[in-house]
């Protein structure tokens, strides 16, 4: 979704949440296929690999920059208080693809699939065209 601010504003708060939550999701595949793909290669000597990682961690600080505009949507629409609920949701996340990323929690591809798998199943709308990045 690369939308202006005006294209924002006339979304509904329902779709604006769903946005955020397949946004989520398609960064956790993202986190997790970069990371499938430097344990097979910890030192991204293949190219094709290394050019894969490079493309999902750009697409991930895309989609990060996506869910902070969203966030602001809310907040401006709904109030600080419901902004603070999702960025807290969202910062929840976020900190799961960091445990991921350094690999401090054997659990948190578990945890975090079911979580976004559930905000996906909430989200979807049957097209997914907006997905970017190299998955594994």
């Amino acid at each position: 979704m690369n939308a202006t601010q005006d294209d924002l504003d006339k979304l509904p708060t329902e779709t604006i949440l769903a946005e955020i939550g397949k946004l989520q999701n398609s960064i956790k595949h993202l986190v997790r296929s970069n990371t499938e793909m430097k344990e097979f290669d910890p030192e991204l000597t293949d190219g094709d690999l290394h050019q894969a990682v490079q493309e999902n961690e750009q697409v991930i600080a895309r989609q990060d920059s996506q869910i902070d505009r969203l966030i602001e949507t809310i907040r401006n629409r709904l109030g600080a208080d419901a902004a603070r609920e999702i960025e807290s949701t969202v910062q929840e996340y976020r900190q799961k693809d960091l445990d991921l990323i350094s690999g401090r929690a054997a659990d948190a591809v578990t945890t975090h699939s079911a979580d976004t798998t559930q905000d996906a199943d909430a989200a979807a709308d049957g097209n997914d065209q907006d997905t970017d990045g190299v998955f594994l």
